[in-house]
């Protein structure tokens, strides 16, 4: 079965402003979204931890 995180829930799991959400909605940004009716938006979590993992960064520390 496919768990699904509303905005907000998103927002509080990557400690954001839902808000952002929205906005990078708009802007073509952020991990993949349905839209149920005008307001109704959910997440997969499959979409939102492969989002995650795509933008992991890794840092390093090299010797001087």
């Amino acid at each position: 079965m496919t768990e699904y995180l509303t905005a907000r829930e998103l927002a509080k799991r990557w400690k954001i402003h839902h808000r952002t959400l929205s906005n990078w909605r708009l802007t073509g940004r952020g991990p993949d979204f349905l839209k149920f009716g005008s307001w109704n938006i959910r997440y997969t979590l499959e979409a939102v931890e492969a989002y995650e993992s795509s933008h992991f960064e890794s840092v390093t520390v090299s010797s001087v």
